[in-house]
């Protein structure tokens, strides 16, 4: 279940995330990447904190930088988004 947590309030976010729980979601993700900036951090921490370790959480979303993405992997997601995974392989020089 992707959340788009951008567009909401800590408390709706939480419980979407009871209700995709007690729904028996196997994942609970943070964004598309579609609509606003990228997901913070402090959104995953969130989701892990209310689905527990019985959902998946995935970070997605617009995270670009290699800061930004080992800012989320801190959150401990078992999945983070790549859609700007070959650009950032490439900027830290590994090609292969």
């Amino acid at each position: 279940m992707i959340l788009e947590s951008a567009y909401l309030p800590d408390e709706q976010k939480s419980m979407a995330c009871r209700t995709a729980r007690r729904a028996g979601v196997s994942r609970v993700e943070t964004l598309t990447g579609f609509g606003l900036p990228s997901a913070e951090d402090s959104d995953v921490w969130l989701m892990r904190a209310t689905v527990g370790r019985s959902v998946d959480a995935k970070a997605g979303g617009r995270a670009r930088t290699l800061e930004d993405r080992m800012r989320m992997l801190i959150s401990r997601p078992e999945h983070l988004g790549s859609g700007t995974s070959a650009r950032l392989t490439k900027a830290t020089g590994h090609t292969d």
